[in-house]
């Protein structure tokens, strides 16, 4: 959704829009990527264990 935006407004050449999309992407990314930083790192172990 936030590329289709910046990519609109990059068609209207409106390049402050431009640029608070492009921040609000790289924002978006960096929590995704701490996210996934911090479940990988929880040395969660989700492994199937065989009751005997």
């Amino acid at each position: 959704m936030l590329t289709h935006i910046r990519d609109s407004a990059r068609a209207l050449d409106a390049q402050a829009l431009e640029y608070c999309v492009d921040l609000a992407l790289q924002a978006v990314s960096s929590e995704i990527r701490n996210r996934h930083d911090t479940v990988t790192g929880a040395d969660l172990d989700f492994a199937p264990r065989v009751l005997q």
